[in-house]
């Protein structure tokens, strides 16, 4: 259990790449993640896979702020739900 935030740090670190999965008991019916301190910043060179709960379930927003992801180069990103 950690944020997203937390998740990407830790996805940026690990050598192998990572999935992150939201845990669907956790995100049931349509929820937002507000972003407070600026974009994500993906940039791992290894695959980094994001999955939601359910298409349209989770948002995730930047705050009218910050865009939401920032994406390194030579970094793969695969985001889904």
């Amino acid at each position: 259990d950690c944020s997203l935030r937390e998740a990407i740090s830790a996805a940026n670190s690990s050598e192998d790449g990572s999935q992150i999965v939201f845990d669907p008991s956790v995100f049931s019916g349509q929820q937002t993640i507000v972003l407070q301190n600026g974009e994500l910043f993906i940039s791992n060179t290894r695959p980094i896979f994001l999955t939601g709960p359910e298409t349209g379930e989770l948002k995730i927003s930047g705050n009218s702020s910050s865009r939401i992801l920032r994406v390194g180069r030579d970094t793969l990103v695969e985001v889904s739900n």
